[in-house]
Parts: C-alpha cells; structure tokens; sequence
C-alpha cells in the first residue's frame, strides 16, 4: 500500500446535483447509491447488483439446420436470398426483447426541516480516498452536514447528519420505489423503523428495511402503510427495446412509507438492501439480520466510518497517480468546463484516474465469502435510476464490459476480476447451446448483449457477432500474465 497521499481524490462542487447523472455514487459492490445533494428533498436512488428482472429465456433459433441452403445461395451469388432465409429465424433488431434489465431498487426520500435562514456556504464532496460523500452548508447561524456511505464490512448504506446546535434536527425518511406496472410495492413502518417489500410479476423478490437512530428528541410514525407515488403508471412492456427514463421534474415528496424525527442532536440512518437471489430466507429476514448487528442503541458512528474506510483503503491506497501544478482549488465543475474549452488541468488527470479505480471498487468488488455470487459491473456500474434503463444496463460484449475490466490488473485491482470470471463459468452451459443452435458447431457463443443469467437473444445485426468469447478470454489472459496464478486458469474457468 502506498503511503500518504493518493493524489488529488476529491470531487467537489458548490452546488447540488441538477440531475441524478451529475450526483456523486457511493458503493459496497453489493448495494449502491447516488447522493444529489439537495438541501431539504433529497431522493436517493439505491441500487442491489442483483435486482434484474427474469422475464426471458433465451430462445432456440435452430439456423444451423438452415446452413447448408445458406451456404449454397452464398456460393451462388444470392446474397440477398441468403439472409432472406435467416430472418425466417432470426429477428430484425428492436423487434424483440434481448434481455432481462437491471432495475432500481427503491428511493430513500429525505425531508429536512430547516429554521429560517439564507443557505451559504454549501459543498457537496466526494471523497474517493474515504469513499464518502458530505453535503455541508450554513442555514443562518447553523452548519448542517450529512456523510453518506456504503460499508462493505457492515453491508449497509448509511447517512450521518449533524448539526452545530443542539436539538435542530427534525425531518422525514421514506422508502418508496418509482410506479411500476410490473411490480407490486407493499411497507409498513413503525417510529424508528421502515420497511419496503417488491414482487415482480415472474416471482423476482426484494426488500429494504432503514433502522433510524437519534441522539436526543423524539420519534414518531410517519406513513404506516404504502402510499403509492402519485405519478402516471407507464404501460406493462408488451415486446422491443422500449427504454422507460425518469421523469426528473416531478415533484419528490414523502410517499412510500416513512418516519419521522424532531429535536434531535445527532441521526444516523441504515439502509438494508436483499433480493430472493441473495438469500436463502426471505430478503426481508436478510435486511433485518443486517440491521441486528447494529444493536438497539446509537451505534458507535465513528467506529464503524473507521471500519469502512480502513476496509476501503486495502484496495484504494494500492496505486497513485501524482502529476505537478494541478489546481487544489477548483471546483471540480470548473476543471470539467475548462477542459471542454481545450484547458486540461493536470488535477482532472489525477482525478480521472483515481475516479476509474473508485468506481471499480464501488462497483465491482466481490463479495465476501460464503455470499450469493457478485454480478460483474454493468453498463452502469451499479447504479441505475430508470425502470428501462438505457441499453437495459446489460452486459455489452462488443466492447463495453471489456472495458470495464481492462484496467484492473494495472491499478492492482487483480481481485475485482473474480466476479466476471465467474459469471462466464456460469453462463458456459449456454454458451455451448448456443453454439451448436446459432452455427452448428462445437464451443461456446457468447451473444454481444447478455443480462446476469442470460445470454441475450441473438437479433439479425448480433447473430454474425462470434468476437465474444475470445475477447473476453483475452481479458482473462491478460489477468493470468499480471498475477501468474495458474490455479485461475485451471479451476476459475
């Protein structure tokens, strides 16, 4: 590990996020959220790497049947004729569904309750080296300061708010998910405590549960059962690639369940996150077992903050990237804006790398042994707001997921690989199915877009697409010239 400092590992900016694409993204590799930073509504999207829908199955196309006449129109000069006949069995792209999307998890809503005064003085920080995120500012005479992170050792979201004065604290906390057609939302919440529970109507399950603590003041019910958000409810997807985005205008107010404080000195918030995939009991039982470790009292914050960052520092503090006369001052909105006009400061090289290797780690890292298998980062890492999010937050194997997995072995990162190699192990049933049902023949087909259990349905631009496999095997391999560990090349694959 090196020692000091990491280089420049501080985002910052003096304003909140305008949209969820700009907030700052905290992670475990399991559970993940991105921090708008808004000073009294703040909706937080959370996110589980294992919260896909199931809704398809690859289905058998049955063209190696068809290879013989194909070879012959070929050798004829008919070309057109040729893939005439294979569209008999293979459908034009964007006329059918691909693959199971990953989907938001659900929405903590933060609603605090200001005295009177003018709003100076704000920052909004992410802190890669802490893997943190503050959002600090005066009101009036008062400095406000909320720390959101993922803790991995705890394997749970948590948010720290403070105030300069004693017993100024009072607000909301709900729990609610964007309105679904496909997915049937119930809660109950209790002063201290709310819970979320979600179905899916091919059986996929989930649940959060939030545990409020508070030094001083009092607690009270909020929303006791689940009041559903009072936005239009998009249509059931019925077939295609139809991308469903947020609607980020809408007014965010305390729906959901929820529970409410006043008067305190000190809050602390924990988040649980579970899905039928990760447990072996109902994932509401799972949040609650995470939740139990904290106990019944204010739990030790600083301890456990100490706890996250020294676990988060084993993978972070293995590189650095230093590079002379970079600014120290800067926002980082304004080095972003310098350099769209042609002026890169060397602080933003420092910070890109450092941003590269935070995010793997956030998103990416594996679980702890003995947990339900990690899924590799997605087209979104692990964070994802949209009910049908762009390219469904897939697995893109005609570039994107390589990508995401080439730099690991040379930030030291060898570890993040695990994941991705077993994910492959898992899918190579398919894989030789779909080989010998695409093209006749021996080995595997790895289709360019598959979800975490699925290899995707094969469309007529992806069907001639056999780069895959060997691409990713070429990752692998360069994973195996890093760490030399023949027993990954033996027993991993």
């Amino acid at each position: 590990m090196i020692s000091g400092d990491y280089g420049n590992s501080i985002i910052f900016s003096d304003k909140p996020a305008s949209e969820w694409a700009l907030g700052y993204p905290v992670g475990n590799g399991r559970t993940g959220a991105i921090i708008k930073g808004k000073i009294k509504t703040e909706r937080i999207a959370l996110n589980h790497d294992l919260l896909w829908r199931r809704f398809m199955e690859r289905p058998e196309k049955r063209t190696a049947e068809l290879l013989p006449e194909v070879r012959r129109l070929c050798a004829a000069g008919l070309w057109d004729e040729a893939q005439d006949l294979f569209l008999t069995r293979i459908p034009e792209t964007g006329h059918a569904l691909y693959i199971n999307p990953f989907v938001p998890f659900c929405d903590l809503g933060l609603f605090l309750h200001h005295k009177d005064g003018e709003i100076t003085g704000y920052r909004r920080q992410l802190d890669m080296k802490r893997a943190a995120v503050t959002v600090e500012y005066d009101a009036g005479a008062r400095h406000y300061r909320r720390e959101y992170f993922c803790s991995f050792p705890a394997g749970l979201f948590f948010i720290r708010i403070t105030c300069s004065a004693m017993g100024c604290l009072g607000g909301e906390v709900s729990l609610s998910r964007l309105p679904d057609p496909d997915c049937e939302i119930t809660g109950s919440s209790s002063p201290g405590l709310i819970g979320l529970e979600g179905l899916f109507e091919e059986g996929v399950t989930f649940a959060a549960q939030t545990r409020f603590y508070q030094k001083g003041g009092r607690l009270t019910g909020g929303n006791r059962t689940y009041l559903p958000p009072p936005y239009k409810t998009p249509a059931p997807d019925t077939g295609g690639i139809v991308f469903d985005f947020r609607d980020e205008t809408q007014k965010f107010e305390p729906f959901g369940v929820s529970t409410c404080f006043d008067a305190a000195d000190e809050v602390l918030i924990a988040v649980a996150l579970a899905t039928d995939d990760e447990a072996h009991c109902p994932p509401a039982e799972l949040c609650a077992r995470k939740l139990s470790a904290l106990g019944d009292t204010y739990p030790d914050t600083e301890a456990l903050f100490e706890e996250h960052i020294k676990d988060h520092q084993k993978l972070y503090g293995r590189a650095g990237l230093f590079i002379a006369g970079g600014s120290g001052t800067e926002t980082t909105d304004t080095l972003v804006e310098r350099a769209a006009a042609g002026n890169v400061d060397n602080a933003l090289y420092e910070l890109l790398y450092n941003m590269g290797r935070y995010l793997a780690i956030a998103s990416g890292r594996p679980q702890a042994e003995g947990a339900a298998p990690k899924s590799p980062m997605n087209l979104q890492g692990l964070w994802n707001q949209d009910r049908r999010p762009a390219w469904d937050c897939d697995f893109h194997l005609d570039l994107n997921l390589e990508m995401c997995y080439w730099g690991l072995d040379a930030a030291n990162l060898g570890e993040l690989m695990e994941p991705l190699a077993a994910w492959l192990k898992r899918l190579m049933p398919q894989a030789r199915a779909c080989a010998a049902d695409i093209h006749g023949c021996g080995g595997i087909l790895m289709a360019a877009t598959c979800d975490n259990k699925t290899i995707g349905n094969v469309d007529n631009i992806g069907y001639c697409f056999t780069s895959a496999a060997a691409w990713l095997a070429q990752v692998l391999w360069i994973h195996y010239e890093y760490s030399r560990d023949e027993a990954f090349l033996k027993n991993d694959l």
